[in-house]
């Protein structure tokens, strides 16, 4: 019987099917994949149904033609790139404000220690990871972009929202040693207002 997914890197727990071979034009991929936004596992068994039941919907709207891809320009990706800064340094934020533990200041060490060198190397080899692309996929699609795996769109804003991501955990991790840095990037969604330029398959 299906059942969720764990995150290698967050341990956040998805949905993860294979795409039918008609749709997988349609949809700009071979894999469905979607957050369940939660760590624990009960939480994540009570969601996946509801998942299953949106990821039908979504290749039923495939079969009817309804689906669309957007093409993104360097503007877009450059908001795309930001906002996922914003996210990732309001997460922070929010961690601080509930109070670390000293054990889960412990643990907000060790994620720096794995994550930030396994990120830059993806960077400098301009590779982005399965793990990787599926988190940038999911931030994409819940802002209501559609952009295939398969595209060059993908990759462009893929390695943007990469070198976002390394600068996040950066700032993070100063903010982690005491240094007073506020949030540098917009709020989540302000740079998205603008919408994609939406072609129809």
């Amino acid at each position: 019987m299906a059942s969720p997914s764990k995150h290698p890197k967050t341990s956040v727990f998805y949905i993860r099917r294979a795409v039918p071979h008609d749709l997988r034009e349609a949809l700009g991929r071979t894999e469905y994949l979607k957050s369940l936004r939660t760590k624990d596992p009960r939480e994540a068994k009570e969601r996946f149904a509801d998942a299953w039941a949106e990821c039908e919907a979504t290749f039923a709207r495939a079969r009817a033609g309804k689906s669309v891809v957007d093409q993104l320009d360097d503007e877009q990706v450059r908001h795309i790139a930001d906002a996922w800064t914003a996210h990732m340094l309001q997460e922070d934020d929010d961690l601080r404000l509930d109070g670390m533990s000293d054990r889960d200041y412990a643990k907000r060490q060790e994620t720096f220690d794995i994550v930030i060198p396994a990120l830059r190397n993806e960077l400098a080899r301009g590779i982005v990871d399965e793990g990787t692309a599926w988190e940038f996929d999911d931030f994409l699609k819940s802002h209501g972009f559609n952009v295939p795996t398969t595209s060059l769109d993908f990759r462009r804003v893929c390695l943007a929202m990469l070198r976002s991501w390394v600068r996040a955990l950066e700032i993070e991790q100063k903010r982690h040693l005491g240094e007073p840095i506020d949030e540098l990037s917009p709020k989540v969604g302000d740079g998205l207002i603008c919408q994609a330029a939406a072609v129809a398959v």
